[in-house]
């Protein structure tokens, strides 16, 4: 699935395990009560990609691009898959940055 165009699809229930989504375009992308396992992410575009109830474990997102990406900053279990995910070389949007920094000093408290 390498390159595959996924652009404002919706994932609802759906687990994904040891699958290759690399270079992916996956804009707008909306994952509902979705769990991701063993995925390759990296140089993936997911700006504006709705991830508010999507779960992640060994998940690579390195060079993806999640700018503006939503995820609920009331809950923090994506806050907390993100941060614990490979984001080097990722581009992020000065927000989720800043809210992962915070999560990884355990100043959990957020806006």
């Amino acid at each position: 699935m390498n390159k595959a165009k996924l652009r404002s699809a919706e994932l609802s229930g759906v687990k994904l395990t040891d699958v290759d989504l690399s270079f992916a375009d996956m804009r707008n992308f909306k994952a509902i009560i979705t769990f991701m396992q063993n995925v390759n992410l990296s140089g993936a575009d997911l700006r504006g990609a709705n991830l508010t109830s999507l779960g992640l474990l060994a998940v690579d997102f390195k060079g993806a691009n999640l700018e503006g990406i939503k995820y609920d900053k009331n809950d923090k279990t994506t806050l907390m898959m993100l941060a614990n995910s490979n984001l080097m070389e990722a581009k992020i949007s000065p927000d989720l940055q800043r809210d992962i920094e915070k999560f990884r000093s355990g100043k959990n408290s957020l806006p």
